[in-house]
């Protein structure tokens, strides 16, 4: 799916692994790289990786623009501690 590619690629920039397939296949491989790295770096390049996938997706069909702020805050999410 698109949404482990965005994982992949995070992973590849976090140092899990930079030879790590960008396949879209949540596997064992994924799953190793995830591990080894570090996780607050994971989730940042993770949040950048989605706003670039967002971004794409608006300048493949600009009437998308609409959602991208609601896109960019679901990205950002994961910094964001859940009251309580």
């Amino acid at each position: 799916t698109e949404a482990v590619k965005v994982l992949q690629r995070a992973i590849r920039r976090a140092g899990g692994d930079p030879r790590l397939a960008v396949d879209g296949r949540l596997g064992p491989a994924t799953r190793a790289g995830a591990a080894r790295c570090d996780q607050t770096e994971l989730k940042r390049r993770f949040t950048a990786e989605s706003c670039l996938y967002y971004a794409d997706r608006v300048r493949a069909r600009p009437s998308n623009q609409a959602f991208l702020a609601g896109w960019f805050y679901r990205a950002a999410c994961l910094f964001i501690d859940p009251p309580g």
